[in-house]
């Protein structure tokens, strides 16, 4: 049996409650440890600029099809438990890499 390919998400996370600095890098180091623990490998990760009006992060990240149930049951209890409504979650349906 074949293993299934990795499918890639871009899960997005934002300030929407206005954390402060303390709390806010406590939030994304638990959507980091998430990630991680969830089996995902983070390929690259980005932030707003310092003076954009909104505060957030973008993770690319790679996962096995077979976690992404529980990531997406498991991200917004964390994002929760910071008192953030929501968390974004997009599949991406073909990568293609060019050489």
């Amino acid at each position: 049996m074949t293993p299934e390919p990795p499918i890639t998400v871009f899960v997005a996370i934002g300030n929407d409650t206005g954390l402060s600095q303390v709390q806010w890098i406590q939030y994304h180091d638990a959507i980091v440890e998430e990630l991680i623990r969830g089996g995902g490998r983070i390929l690259a990760d980005w932030y707003s600029q310092p003076v954009a009006h909104w505060t957030g992060c973008n993770f690319w990240v790679e996962i096995h099809a077979g976690v992404a149930g529980r990531l997406q049951e498991t991200l917004p209890e964390v994002a929760h438990a910071y008192g953030q409504p929501r968390i974004a979650w997009s599949e991406v349906l073909t990568t293609t890499y060019l050489h």
